[in-house]
């Protein structure tokens, strides 16, 4: 009897060993995505970042009233939506791409500047929107306001009409940006707020 109920307990416990083994194994091959393939998917919408602009020139308006300059810090607070989205699309690619692609390691040691930008660009490949005149923005409208915001032409940043910021373009992207400027939170406080307010004057 003991010997019996011995080797039932072996039984399962090669039966459990066995789907664990396939667990692992599906994991381990499940193919991975070209970062040419991957499109980048922002969380937020352009109604998110003419909204954001109303409350940094709120908060300039503030700062300029009590003759005090806008703070890194208080930049920084301003832009956590824009910044826990650009965090939130690095650890898609993250997950989605080969760790052993050189795309991985520069999306691993990215700043948070560059996620700030990294969210703002990626906005392009979402166009949906509660505001009906901001939902009927185009392609090369965005790019526009992308450009102006960051003080680039649509054309140097590699943006164009009709295309999808893939992971291996924003990277490109990224470059362009990082070749002409050194961003800081105030900076890209005030790259958003010019972005979302030109957001906002195309569709009036």
């Amino acid at each position: 009897m003991k010997r019996t109920f011995f080797i039932v307990i072996i039984l399962f416990s090669l039966v459990a060993l066995f789907v664990s083994c396939s667990s692992e194994s599906e994991k381990i091959d499940q193919p991975k995505v070209n970062p040419s393939e991957f499109t980048l998917k922002s969380n937020l919408t352009l109604s998110t970042f003419s909204n954001l602009s109303d409350d940094i020139e709120k908060q300039f308006a503030k700062t300029r009233s009590t003759d005090n300059f806008l703070t890194e810090e208080e930049a920084k607070v301003l832009l956590r939506p824009v910044l826990e989205d650009g965090k939130n699309i690095q650890k898609k690619v993250l997950n989605t791409i080969s760790k052993d692609s050189p795309e991985y390691q520069q999306y691993s040691k990215m700043s948070e500047q560059e996620l700030i930008i990294l969210s703002m660009i990626s906005v392009t490949n979402k166009q949906s929107t509660k505001t009906r005149a901001i939902s009927n923005l185009s392609t090369g409208d965005i790019i526009g306001c992308i450009g102006a915001a960051l003080g680039i032409p649509g054309g140097a940043l590699g943006l164009r009409t009709g295309s999808l910021v893939t992971a291996k373009t924003g990277l490109q992207i990224l470059k362009s940006v990082a070749a002409r400027y050194a961003f800081g939170y105030i900076s890209l406080a005030i790259a958003t707020y010019q972005f979302g307010k030109c957001i906002y004057d195309i569709a009036k």
